[in-house]
């Protein structure tokens, strides 16, 4: 992409952190179920002993709407944009 047009580019960059989850809990039930969802033959890799599911919790987001059009999002107003978003 020529610098031209990268520079009227829309993006979002979110920040936060991971999170380890508890091997038994509900959160990491509710991972193991989507993660299977999305690769089903990975079943054995929860028998690894070093194994770990994540999850990102997100805690400020950068949005470029093009040239000179920028702004910081809350964690709450990325919520709100992922949730809108289905």
């Amino acid at each position: 992409m020529p610098t031209e047009l990268a520079l009227l580019a829309a993006g979002l960059t979110v920040t936060g952190r991971t999170v380890p989850l508890e091997d038994g809990t509900p959160p990491f039930e509710a991972a193991r179920r989507l993660y299977l969802a999305r690769f089903p033959d990975a079943e054995i890799r929860f028998g690894l002993p070093d194994f770990v599911l994540f999850v990102f919790v997100p805690e400020e987001g950068r949005v470029v709407g093009g040239f000179a059009r920028a702004g910081r999002l809350s964690p709450e107003q990325l919520s709100e944009a992922a949730t809108s978003l289905g």
